[in-house]
């Protein structure tokens, strides 16, 4: 007797399994759509978040950038006078 596999996502069948296979079984199956569907979401997750963290970086720098500008007009001021 088999039983029957269905997607934990969209709860589509996907398979018959076997007695053998019932004892690998997690009970997070997913259908190869969903799953191409999730490794979609989590790329583009992947990438949003390293293209802020370049945003982010480059901001920093930015702002670094500009705090020694102002500290070099300050040590120029009280070493001018």
């Amino acid at each position: 007797m088999s039983l029957k596999l269905f997607c934990n996502v969209c709860h589509n069948f996907i398979r018959e399994a076997t007695a053998k296979d019932v004892g690998k079984l997690t009970g997070e199956e997913i259908c190869p759509d969903c799953m191409g569907k999730t490794k979609d979401a989590y790329d583009a997750i992947e990438k949003s978040a390293h293209r802020t963290c370049r945003k982010i970086d480059a901001l920093a720098q930015k702002g670094r950038a500009e705090l020694e500008l102002i500290m070099a007009r300050v040590m120029k001021r009280e070493g001018g006078e």
